[in-house]
């Protein structure tokens, strides 16, 4: 009865790191709540049903393998994903299962062995599935990769849990609750790591959210303010024609330019947008921050050249958007204030350059810019991205500094990109 209680808990542990691999390579779809319990909770009875009544290998790989296929099957329709996943779960917890019977149990075929062993067999399956999400966070660039000192919490409860059970009887119930207790710490651990890192994500989105709010919102203001003025202009436009027609009479050649220029500076004063390419989103974050620049800074100069028909317009924004957002916080502190932005498209090659003035602070390391930043970590991220961009498009990034500025070229290769 002990063992059969031990194999249902550590069997639902099996469940929950199922899932969790699952989740590594089908995260796109979201599935309800309501359909996962009742997917994994019918997996848990029929496995555990049937390993504790047949003692059947074969049997179990097929039951575990069919299973595994209709989890999956949830949240992808894709075979060969299918197939991908549910083989290599199984094979890792099969090879998990292997290790531990080979190092700590004299297995023989339909004995049914001390199931406490099987703690350390979902010790050895925890860490193979966070060294997977490791491999593949990187992979898909998620940005941040799993906490490798995280990795001792099961593996010293395996090095605990191989003295506590080696050579115990079935009976003794403190070593049953000490291992119950350490594969419970374990799931608790990595459960709420899992919480903290979404948390982390999602906040990281909701301030990129914030930003674009306030890009869209800046420019909205601009739309307004021309449209305002350009009613203005055309509810007095009777009145404009009705002067510009006497002068016209009277050939009052001088006098009639320079009303046409009161009129143009009327309407040019109302147009703040500072860059006006074409590209709706990449000119909303450009005029968003080149504004903000303008306001802190005294010297702001810009030299943008871009045609319309540029695809990439969002791997471009975080590679624009946080130089410049740096190079503005830079410049901000230093006594000259001075800031230079050049971009520009040609024969397939898009050119960023941004020189700024900085304090003295700078420092450049093996791995690139070292900043001076109280929130490095934020820093950290939005430089990753940059270069994780630049890599993408094989593209180049340096840094160098020249007369007390602070220089970044980045060349991006954007042939195909251009409509």
């Amino acid at each position: 009865m002990v063992n059969l209680l031990v194999c249902a808990l550590t069997n639902i542990f099996r469940v929950y790191l199922i899932r969790r691999f699952i989740k590594i390579f089908c995260f796109e779809k979201t599935v309800s709540k309501y359909k996962e319990i009742i997917g994994y909770s019918t997996f848990f009875i029929i496995t555990t049903a049937l390993y504790w009544t047949f003692q059947n290998v074969w049997l179990n790989l097929m039951v575990n393998i069919s299973g595994m296929m209709i989890l999956v099957s949830m949240y992808t329709k894709e075979l060969r994903k299918i197939f991908f996943v549910s083989f290599a779960s199984y094979i890792i917890h099969m090879g998990c299962d292997a290790i531990m019977v080979m190092i700590f149990v004299e297995y023989q075929p339909g004995r049914i062995f001390n199931q406490l062993y099987e703690v350390i067999t979902d010790c050895m399956i925890l860490v193979c599935v966070v060294l997977t999400e490791s491999v593949v966070d990187r992979q898909n660039d998620e940005g941040v990769i799993i906490n490798i000192p995280l990795l001792f919490i099961p593996l010293t409860s395996i090095i605990v849990l191989s003295f506590l059970i080696k050579d115990t009887g079935y009976t003794d119930y403190s070593i049953i609750i000490a291992s119950m207790g350490i594969l419970i710490m374990n799931f608790w651990v990595f459960y709420l790591y899992n919480l903290l890192k979404n948390n982390f994500f999602r906040r990281i989105e909701n301030d990129r959210l914030k930003q674009k709010i306030q890009v869209y919102s800046k420019q909205i203001d601009f739309l307004l303010q021309g449209e305002e003025k350009i009613n203005l202009l055309k509810h007095d436009m009777r009145h404009h024609i009705t002067e510009l027609n006497i002068m016209v009479e009277k050939n009052q050649t001088l006098e009639l330019k320079k009303y046409l220029q009161k009129m143009t500076d009327f309407i040019s004063s109302t147009q703040k947008e500072t860059i006006s390419s074409g590209n709706k989103e990449t000119d909303c974050l450009l005029n968003y921050l080149l504004e903000k620049a303008k306001q802190k800074l005294k010297i702001v100069k810009t030299t943008v050249i871009l045609p319309e028909g540029i695809k990439h317009s969002f791997d471009l924004n975080i590679i624009v958007g946080n130089l410049l957002e740096n190079a503005i916080e830079a410049a901000e502190i230093s006594k000259e204030k001075y800031l230079e932005l050049f971009l520009k498209y040609e024969k397939g090659v898009l050119k960023l350059k941004i020189c700024n003035s900085f304090s003295g602070n700078l420092k450049i390391g093996e791995k690139g810019l070292m900043t001076s930043k109280k929130n490095q970590e934020n820093h950290g991220i939005g430089m990753s991205s940059v270069k994780k961009i630049v890599e993408k498009h094989k593209g180049i990034l340096k840094y160098s500094v020249e007369n007390d500025c602070f220089e970044v070229q980045t060349i991006l290769y954007l042939q195909e990109d251009i409509n």
